[in-house]
């Protein structure tokens, strides 16, 4: 009897997925580059100049020049993120330009959750330039 418990369970486990720390609402959609400036408290237009991660490339920190406030205060020069699984963006592109929507000012983590999806910078540009007009 015990043996047959342990296999199940053994069959059970070996079934599961790798566990993941984000887990969004149910029902959550990414946002649009309307509904994510709406709900920013700060959006920036920079392009990243660094990075560096961590050895398990869990956490990401890039150092950032500012090309444009879009709304509220950016201070500093340094974003960080995390792994998707932890609903960060992953890890950036030296020499790209991002904007980045933050929920709070001072909190400089980018989250693949606020941070509209499949959006180029130009056009997540345009669309706030919309918005502003």
């Amino acid at each position: 009897m015990r043996q047959a418990a342990l296999i199940v369970l053994l069959v059970l486990a070996s079934k599961l997925g790798p566990a993941s720390a984000c887990s969004p609402a149910p029902g959550w959609l990414p946002p649009t580059p309307t509904s994510a400036f709406a709900a920013a408290e700060v959006v920036v237009h920079v392009q990243v100049i660094s990075q560096e991660s961590d050895e398990q490339r869990y956490n990401t920190s890039a150092k950032v020049r500012t090309i444009k406030l879009l709304k509220g205060t950016f201070s500093g020069d340094t974003v960080i993120t995390s792994a998707s699984s932890l609903c960060g963006v992953g890890t950036f592109a030296v020499g790209h330009e991002y904007v980045f929507f933050f929920p709070r000012t001072g909190q400089w983590f980018v989250s693949g959750l606020v941070q509209p999806q499949n959006a180029t910078t130009e056009q997540l540009l345009g669309a706030i330039n919309a918005m502003q007009k």
